[in-house]
Protein backbone atom coordinates (compact mmCIF):
# COMPACT_ATOMS: atom_id res chain seq x y z
CA UNK A 1 0.00 0.00 0.00
CA UNK A 2 1.27 3.46 -0.81
CA UNK A 3 1.45 6.10 1.96
CA UNK A 4 -1.91 6.94 3.51
CA UNK A 5 -2.48 10.21 1.74
CA UNK A 6 -1.45 9.06 -1.72
CA UNK A 7 -4.69 7.41 -2.80
CA UNK A 8 -6.85 10.19 -1.34
CA UNK A 9 -4.83 12.83 -3.21
CA UNK A 10 -5.09 10.72 -6.37
CA UNK A 11 -8.86 10.48 -6.00
CA UNK A 12 -9.27 14.22 -5.38
CA UNK A 13 -7.18 15.01 -8.46
CA UNK A 14 -8.93 12.39 -10.59
CA UNK A 15 -12.39 13.64 -9.69
CA UNK A 16 -11.31 17.19 -10.38
CA UNK A 17 -9.85 16.24 -13.76
CA UNK A 18 -13.00 14.37 -14.68
CA UNK A 19 -14.89 17.63 -14.26
CA UNK A 20 -12.40 19.66 -16.26
CA UNK A 21 -10.68 21.06 -13.19
CA UNK A 22 -6.99 20.97 -12.32
CA UNK A 23 -5.83 20.26 -8.77
CA UNK A 24 -7.45 19.79 -5.38
CA UNK A 25 -7.70 23.50 -4.54
CA UNK A 26 -9.59 24.21 -7.74
CA UNK A 27 -11.88 21.28 -7.03
CA UNK A 28 -12.87 22.66 -3.63
CA UNK A 29 -13.28 26.13 -5.12
CA UNK A 30 -15.68 24.70 -7.70
CA UNK A 31 -17.68 22.96 -4.97
CA UNK A 32 -18.09 26.31 -3.20
CA UNK A 33 -19.28 27.87 -6.43
CA UNK A 34 -21.75 25.03 -6.97
CA UNK A 35 -23.08 25.55 -3.46
CA UNK A 36 -23.61 29.23 -4.12
CA UNK A 37 -25.57 28.55 -7.32
CA UNK A 38 -27.66 25.61 -6.11
CA UNK A 39 -31.19 26.10 -7.38
CA UNK A 40 -33.27 24.22 -4.79
CA UNK A 41 -34.12 25.85 -1.48
CA UNK A 42 -33.64 23.20 1.18
CA UNK A 43 -36.18 23.06 4.04
CA UNK A 44 -35.07 24.95 7.13
CA UNK A 45 -36.82 22.55 9.52
CA UNK A 46 -37.26 18.79 9.66
CA UNK A 47 -40.15 17.74 7.41
CA UNK A 48 -40.49 14.17 8.71
CA UNK A 49 -39.46 12.07 11.73
CA UNK A 50 -35.77 11.30 12.04
CA UNK A 51 -33.82 8.38 13.49
CA UNK A 52 -30.19 7.75 14.32
CA UNK A 53 -28.69 5.65 11.53
CA UNK A 54 -27.15 2.49 12.95
CA UNK A 55 -24.05 3.20 15.02
CA UNK A 56 -23.13 6.38 13.14
CA UNK A 57 -24.71 8.78 15.62
CA UNK A 58 -26.12 10.67 12.61
CA UNK A 59 -29.84 11.49 12.50
CA UNK A 60 -31.49 11.10 9.10
CA UNK A 61 -35.15 11.22 7.98
CA UNK A 62 -37.04 7.93 8.11
CA UNK A 63 -37.42 8.12 4.32
CA UNK A 64 -34.53 8.21 1.88
CA UNK A 65 -34.08 8.10 -1.87
CA UNK A 66 -32.69 4.90 -3.34
CA UNK A 67 -31.01 4.72 -6.72
CA UNK A 68 -32.49 1.44 -7.99
CA UNK A 69 -35.89 -0.06 -8.63
CA UNK A 70 -38.76 1.21 -10.75
CA UNK A 71 -37.55 4.80 -11.01
CA UNK A 72 -35.61 6.76 -13.63
CA UNK A 73 -32.52 6.85 -11.41
CA UNK A 74 -30.98 3.62 -12.70
CA UNK A 75 -32.23 3.86 -16.29
CA UNK A 76 -30.35 4.87 -19.40
CA UNK A 77 -31.35 8.09 -21.17
CA UNK A 78 -33.49 9.31 -18.26
CA UNK A 79 -31.28 12.11 -16.97
CA UNK A 80 -33.93 14.85 -16.99
CA UNK A 81 -36.43 12.65 -15.10
CA UNK A 82 -33.79 11.47 -12.66
CA UNK A 83 -32.56 15.00 -11.91
CA UNK A 84 -36.16 16.15 -11.36
CA UNK A 85 -36.74 13.27 -8.93
CA UNK A 86 -33.58 14.04 -6.94
CA UNK A 87 -34.47 17.73 -6.76
CA UNK A 88 -38.01 16.87 -5.63
CA UNK A 89 -36.57 14.67 -2.87
CA UNK A 90 -34.43 17.58 -1.68
CA UNK A 91 -37.46 19.86 -1.60
CA UNK A 92 -39.40 17.31 0.46
CA UNK A 93 -36.61 17.25 3.05
CA UNK A 94 -34.98 13.92 2.17
CA UNK A 95 -31.31 13.94 3.12
CA UNK A 96 -30.38 10.25 2.84
CA UNK A 97 -29.38 9.21 -0.69
CA UNK A 98 -28.42 5.59 -1.38
CA UNK A 99 -26.92 4.27 -4.60
CA UNK A 100 -24.48 1.59 -5.80
CA UNK A 101 -21.82 1.04 -8.42
CA UNK A 102 -24.12 -1.49 -10.13
CA UNK A 103 -27.21 0.76 -10.23
CA UNK A 104 -26.91 1.77 -13.86
CA UNK A 105 -26.61 5.56 -14.27
CA UNK A 106 -27.70 6.25 -10.69
CA UNK A 107 -24.35 7.48 -9.40
CA UNK A 108 -23.90 9.76 -12.41
CA UNK A 109 -27.36 11.27 -12.03
CA UNK A 110 -26.84 11.92 -8.32
CA UNK A 111 -23.44 13.41 -9.14
CA UNK A 112 -25.14 16.01 -11.32
CA UNK A 113 -27.27 17.32 -8.45
CA UNK A 114 -26.00 16.48 -4.97
CA UNK A 115 -22.50 18.06 -4.90
CA UNK A 116 -24.03 21.53 -4.89
CA UNK A 117 -25.98 20.68 -1.74
CA UNK A 118 -23.64 18.43 0.23
CA UNK A 119 -21.35 21.36 1.01
CA UNK A 120 -24.20 23.54 2.26
CA UNK A 121 -24.98 23.68 5.97
CA UNK A 122 -28.49 23.10 7.27
CA UNK A 123 -30.18 24.76 10.19
CA UNK A 124 -31.59 21.61 11.77
CA UNK A 125 -30.55 18.10 12.69
CA UNK A 126 -27.04 16.76 13.14
CA UNK A 127 -25.94 16.35 9.57
CA UNK A 128 -25.93 17.65 6.05
CA UNK A 129 -26.95 15.41 3.16
CA UNK A 130 -25.95 11.79 3.75
CA UNK A 131 -24.56 9.96 0.72
CA UNK A 132 -24.15 6.19 0.58
CA UNK A 133 -22.97 3.84 -2.15
CA UNK A 134 -22.04 0.17 -2.42
CA UNK A 135 -19.63 -2.24 -4.08
CA UNK A 136 -20.18 -5.87 -5.04
CA UNK A 137 -16.45 -6.46 -5.46
CA UNK A 138 -15.15 -9.02 -2.97
CA UNK A 139 -11.39 -8.41 -3.25
CA UNK A 140 -9.37 -5.43 -2.03
CA UNK A 141 -8.11 -4.15 -5.39
CA UNK A 142 -11.47 -4.59 -7.10
CA UNK A 143 -13.23 -2.72 -4.30
CA UNK A 144 -10.72 0.15 -4.52
CA UNK A 145 -11.18 0.44 -8.28
CA UNK A 146 -14.94 0.51 -7.93
CA UNK A 147 -14.79 3.12 -5.16
CA UNK A 148 -12.61 5.37 -7.31
CA UNK A 149 -15.10 5.04 -10.18
CA UNK A 150 -18.02 5.74 -7.84
CA UNK A 151 -16.39 8.91 -6.54
CA UNK A 152 -15.81 10.18 -10.07
CA UNK A 153 -19.42 9.49 -11.00
CA UNK A 154 -20.70 11.15 -7.84
CA UNK A 155 -18.40 14.14 -8.40
CA UNK A 156 -16.97 14.03 -4.89
CA UNK A 157 -13.79 13.07 -3.08
CA UNK A 158 -15.56 11.46 -0.11
CA UNK A 159 -18.79 9.73 0.85
CA UNK A 160 -20.55 9.18 4.15
CA UNK A 161 -21.21 5.45 3.89
CA UNK A 162 -19.60 2.68 1.83
CA UNK A 163 -21.37 -0.68 1.89
CA UNK A 164 -20.71 -4.28 0.87
CA UNK A 165 -23.46 -4.99 -1.64
CA UNK A 166 -25.89 -7.98 -1.53
CA UNK A 167 -23.86 -10.31 0.69
CA UNK A 168 -25.85 -13.54 0.37
CA UNK A 169 -23.59 -16.53 1.04
CA UNK A 170 -21.12 -17.69 3.68
CA UNK A 171 -18.57 -18.18 0.89
CA UNK A 172 -18.92 -14.49 0.05
CA UNK A 173 -18.12 -13.56 3.63
CA UNK A 174 -15.03 -15.75 3.47
CA UNK A 175 -13.87 -13.90 0.35
CA UNK A 176 -14.53 -10.49 1.89
CA UNK A 177 -12.61 -11.30 5.06
CA UNK A 178 -9.73 -13.12 3.39
CA UNK A 179 -6.20 -11.60 3.56
CA UNK A 180 -6.79 -9.74 0.27
CA UNK A 181 -10.53 -9.34 0.72
CA UNK A 182 -12.65 -6.25 0.23
CA UNK A 183 -12.68 -5.50 3.95
CA UNK A 184 -9.05 -4.36 3.59
CA UNK A 185 -10.10 -1.66 1.11
CA UNK A 186 -12.95 -0.65 3.42
CA UNK A 187 -10.63 -0.21 6.38
CA UNK A 188 -8.08 1.70 4.32
CA UNK A 189 -10.68 4.02 2.81
CA UNK A 190 -12.07 4.82 6.25
CA UNK A 191 -8.60 5.36 7.72
CA UNK A 192 -7.78 7.79 4.90
CA UNK A 193 -10.98 9.78 5.40
CA UNK A 194 -12.45 8.87 2.01
CA UNK A 195 -15.46 7.25 3.71
CA UNK A 196 -16.84 7.95 7.18
CA UNK A 197 -18.82 4.80 7.88
CA UNK A 198 -18.89 1.16 6.73
CA UNK A 199 -21.92 -1.04 6.15
CA UNK A 200 -23.12 -4.42 4.90
CA UNK A 201 -26.25 -5.15 2.87
CA UNK A 202 -28.21 -8.21 1.81
CA UNK A 203 -31.34 -9.10 -0.14
CA UNK A 204 -32.03 -12.39 1.67
CA UNK A 205 -30.47 -14.95 4.03
CA UNK A 206 -30.43 -12.90 7.26
CA UNK A 207 -28.16 -15.49 8.89
CA UNK A 208 -25.38 -14.44 6.53
CA UNK A 209 -25.79 -10.77 7.45
CA UNK A 210 -25.82 -11.67 11.15
CA UNK A 211 -22.56 -13.57 10.69
CA UNK A 212 -21.07 -10.56 8.90
CA UNK A 213 -21.99 -8.38 11.86
CA UNK A 214 -20.32 -10.86 14.19
CA UNK A 215 -17.14 -10.77 12.13
CA UNK A 216 -16.88 -6.99 11.87
CA UNK A 217 -18.30 -3.95 13.75
CA UNK A 218 -20.09 -2.39 10.78
CA UNK A 219 -21.76 0.96 11.38
CA UNK A 220 -24.92 0.10 9.42
CA UNK A 221 -26.76 -2.77 7.80
CA UNK A 222 -29.29 -2.57 4.97
CA UNK A 223 -31.55 -5.62 4.82
CA UNK A 224 -34.85 -6.77 3.37
CA UNK A 225 -38.03 -6.59 5.39
CA UNK A 226 -41.68 -6.49 4.37
CA UNK A 227 -44.86 -6.86 6.40
CA UNK A 228 -46.41 -8.89 3.56
CA UNK A 229 -43.87 -11.69 3.91
CA UNK A 230 -46.00 -13.71 6.32
CA UNK A 231 -48.83 -13.78 3.76
CA UNK A 232 -46.42 -14.74 1.00
CA UNK A 233 -45.13 -17.65 3.11
CA UNK A 234 -48.65 -18.96 3.74
CA UNK A 235 -49.48 -18.76 0.02
CA UNK A 236 -46.30 -20.56 -1.00
CA UNK A 237 -46.88 -23.17 1.72
CA UNK A 238 -50.37 -23.94 0.41
CA UNK A 239 -49.08 -24.10 -3.16
CA UNK A 240 -46.27 -26.47 -2.18
CA UNK A 241 -48.45 -29.10 -0.59
CA UNK A 242 -48.06 -27.95 3.00
CA UNK A 243 -44.27 -27.79 3.01
CA UNK A 244 -43.12 -24.76 4.98
CA UNK A 245 -40.78 -22.66 2.83
CA UNK A 246 -37.69 -21.04 4.21
CA UNK A 247 -38.48 -17.40 5.10
CA UNK A 248 -37.20 -14.91 2.54
CA UNK A 249 -37.81 -11.24 3.34
CA UNK A 250 -38.33 -8.45 0.82
CA UNK A 251 -36.65 -5.03 0.66
CA UNK A 252 -36.21 -2.36 3.34
CA UNK A 253 -33.51 -0.71 5.42
CA UNK A 254 -32.29 -0.23 8.97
Amino acid sequence: MTPKTTRRKFIVTSVAAAGGIVGSAAWHQQQSQLSATAAIQLPTAATMPERVLGKTGVKVPIFGLGGAGQTPLSKMNREADAVAQIEAALQFGIRYFDTAASYGRSEEYMGKVLPAYRSRSVTYGQSNLFLATKTAQRDRDGAWRELERSLKRLQTDSIDLWQLHHVSFQETLDQIFSPNGAIKAFEEAKEQGIVKYLGITGHHEPDVIAEGLRRYPFDTTLISLNAADVHQKFWVCSRSGGRRPKPRPSRTAF
